[in-house]
């Protein structure tokens, strides 16, 4: 819950920087709302419960890229857009990245960790 209303918090302060005429201070604010959604998609949930959570932040960026565009910073935009939708994509990379480390380190440990990773993905 603390994740969820950190990311408000941070979303209502680039609304509030924009229409008071603080476009910079929008920019930074709508960054740090793309940058916390992460969090409401903690690890320790399935892929399922990860992706629902993320779904009721679907409008951070868009409206972090919508702040970023009336600062005049359009390649910012896409690169906000991109890191809100990417979340999930993102995890995954990172985790592969690990495993990959692991298995290259202790093959014995990746391989149970594949298996434990299958068994969880079954549930």
């Amino acid at each position: 819950m603390a994740a969820a209303v950190r990311i408000a918090a941070a979303r209502d302060a680039a609304a509030l920087a924009l229409v008071s005429g603080h476009p910079q201070v929008a920019v930074e604010a709508a960054g740090r709302t793309v940058a916390m959604l992460p969090l409401v998609a903690w690890w320790g949930l399935g892929w399922q419960s990860r992706a629902r959570r993320l779904s009721e932040w679907q409008g951070v960026g868009p409206d972090a890229a919508a702040a970023v565009l009336a600062a005049q910073c359009p390649a910012d935009a896409a690169v906000l857009v991109e890191h809100g939708r990417g979340v999930l994509w993102a995890q995954t990379l990172d985790a592969r990245r690990e495993l990959d480390e692991v298995q290259r380190r202790a093959p014995e440990l990746a391989d149970r960790l594949e298996r434990l990773r299958a068994l969880l993905d079954e549930s």
